[in-house]
Order: C-alpha cells, then structure tokens, then sequence
C-alpha cells in the first residue's frame, strides 16, 4: 500500500514537471483552430517576455500551431505531434526578435485555406512606455536691470573775467580834484590868469604902501 503511494505521488511530481507552468509566463493567450482559420486572427506580444499558449481544436481534422518570422528565417512548430479534434494543449515561446510574425497551421495546406494570422511583436523599449514626465517648471526670467540715469554734467564755474582797467579819461589820481574844465589847455589858462590876478593884487599893495608913507 506504501508502495503504491510513494508511486503515484512520484507520478505526479514528475508529470508536474514535464507539464509547462504557467507561473512564469509574461502572457497568456488562448487559441481555437476551427476547419479552415485561427481564433483569434492576431495578437501583441514583446520581445523577451515569455508567452503561454493555450490551443484548442475545435474542428473535425487534426490541426496543430507554428509561429514564423520569414525575414529572420526563425520558426518553431509548438506540439510535436497534431492535436486531434476536440484536444487541448499549452506551449511556452518567448518572441526573440521585434517584427511581424506569423502563426499558422502547418497541417496539409491548411494555411492556404485561411489558418493564419499575425502576431505583432514589439521590443521591449517600446512595449511599456514610460508615463510623461511632469512638465517642468519654466526657469525664473531674470528681469533686466533698469538703465541706470545717464549722468548730468555739472555745469562749467563761470570764468573770471578781469576787471575793467580805468580808461585815461576816468583814471583818478589819488587825491586830484576832479577837473572842471575841459582839456590841458584851460588848466593852464586859468593858472595863468591866477598868477596875472595875484600879480596884479600885489601891485595894488604896494601901491598903497607908498601913498600911506607919504
């Protein structure tokens, strides 16, 4: 009785094992293989993210899935043997490289009957865009410094002008009377005139000396 169990939790362990998980898939993505197309007829995936296929047929003929990227020359069959009608299975495949895939059924002419469609596979920069940044504040403007004054010139002192000299005909001597007359001729004439009236006077004088002596 031992025995039997040890045995059958082995059996589960190993078919445990063997039977792909799908904790560590990135993407889960369910596909019906109906007689003749694929539903549904496309999907996105990322490069390097680990994708869970989960194909069914649901048609009346034996059908089974291959992914292909032509250009790269890649392409992998995911069950080594068809499904049969009405059988479910799960396959892991992780997109290694960025483009348009196709997946197809590569039973008979199967694909040229319509089971095909498109995978579209993007890379990983461009499969999660980062949110916008928030905008940045713009800078403070440094308002520009107001002209400063311009600088009035002080006006010039006043030059010193020089005194006025005396005219001759203004210049005084110290002491001089002011003239009354005209030019140098009339002072001598009246000098002369005073000297002749003093001459005279002392003619008189003496004239009356003499009378009074007689």
């Amino acid at each position: 009785m031992r025995k039997a169990t040890t045995a059958l939790v082995l059996a589960t362990a190993l078919a445990l094992a063997v039977l792909p998980g799908r904790t560590s898939a990135d993407q889960s993505v369910t596909i019906r293989e109906v007689d003749f197309k694929l539903e549904p007829s496309s999907f996105t995936a990322t490069v390097g993210e680990v994708v869970h296929f989960t194909v069914t047929n649901a048609g009346a003929r034996p059908h089974n899935l291959e992914v292909e990227l032509e250009s790269a020359n890649m392409e992998k069959r995911l069950f080594d043997t068809n499904l049969q009608p009405g059988e479910t299975r799960s396959a892991d495949f992780t997109f290694t490289q960025a483009g348009t895939w196709e997946m197809y059924c590569p039973v008979d002419d199967h694909k040229g009957m319509g089971m095909t469609g498109d995978i579209m596979v993007m890379a990983a920069s461009s499969a999660a865009p980062a949110p916008p940044a928030a905008p940045s504040q713009p800078a403070a403007v440094a308002k520009p410094a107001a002209p400063a004054p311009a600088a009035v010139p002080e006006p010039a002192a006043p030059v010193a002008q020089p005194a006025p000299s005396p005219t001759p005909s203004t210049a005084r001597m110290p002491g001089q009377l002011p003239r009354t007359g005209g030019g140098p001729g009339l002072s001598i004439a009246a000098t002369m005139a005073g000297l002749g009236l003093l001459a005279g006077l002392g003619l008189v004088a003496g004239g009356l000396v003499v009378l009074r002596r007689r």
